[in-house]
């Protein structure tokens, strides 16, 4: 998957190009594996890819509350 060209400027976390880039990257992965799932019929798969959709939104809301906890001690003049 190419990236797109991304810059890190040091602005607030909670306006971090990178971080949301990476929260939207998951939530349309979850959001694939989701659909996919509805298109299954074999119970193992569908069930497979629920647990991979649901991963996936669990690592969007990690990376969420990480920038949260980065916004809480966020210091523009350190960077």
């Amino acid at each position: 998957m190419k990236s797109p060209d991304l810059i890190c400027d040091h602005t607030c976390p909670r306006d971090c190009e990178l971080l949301n880039e990476a929260v939207r990257r998951e939530q349309q992965i979850a959001l694939l594996y989701d659909n996919l799932s509805t298109k299954c019929d074999y119970p193992d798969v569908r069930r497979f890819l629920g647990e991979l959709a649901a991963e996936e939104k669990l690592v969007a809301q990690r990376i969420l509350d990480a920038v949260n906890r980065m916004c809480t001690s966020f210091d523009p003049a350190g960077c």
